[in-house]
């Protein structure tokens, strides 16, 4: 089983951040950057989009006839710590990036 390592990829001014072992990003991190400069954007919009909605059912079919992981994306809540709550991750699918 290949260890899973969460790579920081510079991206003009972005860092994302990716998962060695399925290529997934954290599409939190990433909007969270981009909110800082630009106009805002929520990332439930865009999950919650018919676009996005009929991209992914697509995707999850393509996924489960053999990819690494499960899903085209999924959310991992944040935890609370003794320094405080940790962010939730994003983890999505590379073609979600591009879409």
């Amino acid at each position: 089983m290949k260890t899973s390592v969460i790579m920081e990829r510079p991206m003009g001014n972005y860092k994302i951040h990716q998962r060695t072992k399925d290529g997934y990003f954290d599409a939190n991190s990433l909007l969270a950057q981009w909110n800082k400069n630009n106009k805002r954007r929520r990332l439930d919009d865009f999950l919650k989009s018919k676009s996005t909605q009929e991209f992914t059912e697509v995707l999850n079919e393509e996924i489960a006839q053999g990819e690494k992981s499960p899903m085209a994306y999924y959310i991992k809540k944040g935890r609370n710590t003794s320094k405080g709550k940790t962010k939730d991750q994003v983890w999505m699918h590379p073609y979600l990036f591009i879409d």
